[in-house]
């Protein structure tokens, strides 16, 4: 369990849990999840987020700093006992459920607001569960657990945007630590969740203002089937869930386990990258790109036709870990710093752990966690070198490199196909895998291939 720690003005301890969230917004405006009414903190002060079950804090551009240990940061890793001084509050970033640390004197916080009373944090959702009727499903109107769940927003705002259900509980809301993120005035800070219970996905009202609709008709609790519609405010999803056949590598295939048929996989591969391209403009096509050239490329060195197709798979998958990013990461306009790098390069992990327990044909999760690492064992993800690496990721290397450079990043304008062409020229063999190399150049130089 994950805490912060603080004392208010009045000297009394004061705990925020972190546990079941994804990030906490700390600021001045009333709209954070943690608000301190001081003059030193900004509106917007910094941000705490979690990646691959590590702690972080980022600083928000804030006008006074975020300071860890007496030392002012962009973006740190936070370990146990580490004080954050957001304005004139100390925090401690606690791993367990400890008491405020003793101190040598009373700590003052001018114009602290206390947030919650002292004493142990109450786990909200199971109490609400325990009071809460529960109402038997109709088995006609459920997905089976085995089916990977998502919802879908329709209409404006965040239209097209997709959240695939990872998790048991999924609160949605209007609070940026909420796993589906509606930002919209219409929309409750904690308005709804989503519970998978067996077999059965419910929505359930968590008391807000405008109440939950589904297909129509206000409910306080209810089973979702597929394709229902939920209204929250003024934003309408539609709750949709893949095919049950596409979501068995929850367990080890055994021969019961059907290979998807090719349309219900394509609309799952397709829903499932548009979910990083509509949180990164930036890099917007990059997938589909690099996928086509991937494929390409794949076609080139001669591999089987059933290859050719896993290449293109994972091709437009490979970037779907940087959901686990944060946008203003994503889409800095500036070179990033050493910190800001460490946690893009989760982004293939991230990946991994969504695309698992999904069993394609191919080994797609694998390709998605290996398209960084580099022949000479110099990339990332695992250090592999080498014979190492699945052909399939060495194909997307290279095609990702070579997209990377001839188009428009956010921190530098595009480079041009020849300059990319010569990276890989260079470093052919000892970067990158030389078979894919040679082939990618015969595409651009003599086939007439284009990046569009």
């Amino acid at each position: 369990m994950a805490y912060l720690l603080w004392k208010t003005e009045s000297g009394a301890s004061t705990s925020f849990r972190l546990d079941e969230r994804e990030g906490v917004l700390i600021g001045r405006n009333v709209n954070n999840d943690v608000v301190f009414q001081d003059e030193r903190v900004s509106g917007r002060h910094a941000l705490l987020f979690r990646r691959d079950g590590k702690w972080f804090v980022r600083d928000l551009e804030s006008r006074n700093g975020t300071l860890v240990n007496g030392q002012r940061v962009a973006v740190t890793e936070l370990s146990g006992g580490e004080e954050i001084l957001i304005g004139g509050t100390r925090l401690t970033f606690a791993l367990a459920p400890i008491g405020m640390p003793a101190a040598e004197g009373p700590t003052k916080v001018t114009g602290a607001e206390e947030l919650a009373p002292p004493g142990p944090s109450v786990d909200v959702f199971s109490q609400m569960a325990a009071e809460t009727p529960q109402p038997t499903p109709s088995p006609a109107a459920a997905p089976t657990a085995a089916a990977t769940a998502a919802v879908v927003v329709e209409g404006r705002p965040g239209e097209g945007k997709v959240f695939i259900l990872q998790h048991p509980t999924n609160t949605i809301g209007s609070s940026y630590s909420s796993r589906i993120f509606l930002p919209d005035p219409t929309v409750s800070r904690l308005h709804a969740r989503i519970v998978r219970d067996g077999e059965v996905y419910w929505i359930e009202d968590m008391k807000s203002a405008s109440g939950v609709i589904v297909n129509g008709k206000h409910v306080r609790k209810v089973a979702l089937g597929n394709n229902a519609v939920i209204t929250l405010g003024t934003v309408t999803m539609r709750f949709l869930y893949a095919p049950p056949d596409l979501a068995q590598g929850l367990q080890p295939p055994t021969p019961a386990v059907k290979r998807p048929s090719e349309t219900s996989m394509e609309g799952v591969v397709h829903a499932i990258a548009m979910t990083v391209e509509m949180r990164d403009p930036y890099t917007a096509g990059h997938q589909r790109r690099v996928s086509k050239l991937a494929q390409a490329i794949a076609a080139e060195m001669g591999l089987p036709k059933d290859q050719v197709e896993g290449v293109r798979v994972s091709g437009i998958l490979h970037d779907l870990g940087k959901i686990s990013v944060p946008g203003e990461i994503l889409s800095k306009p500036g070179r990033m710093s050493k910190g800001e790098m460490d946690i893009i390069k989760t982004h293939p992990h991230a990946g991994y752990e969504i695309l698992k327990g999904i069993a394609f044909p191919w080994p797609v999760a694998q390709i998605v966690l290996q398209h960084h690492e580099r022949m000479d064992g110099s990339g990332y993800g695992a250090g592999l070198r080498g014979n190492d690496i699945l052909p399939e990721a060495r194909i997307l290397g290279v095609a990702d490199v070579v997209e990377a450079m001839a188009s428009h990043r956010p921190y530098r304008p595009a480079l041009g196909i020849d300059r990319a062409l010569d990276e890989i020229r260079q470093r052919s063999g000892t970067i990158y895998w030389s078979d894919a190399v040679k082939a990618c150049i015969e595409l651009f130089t003599q086939k007439g291939f284009k990046l569009e």
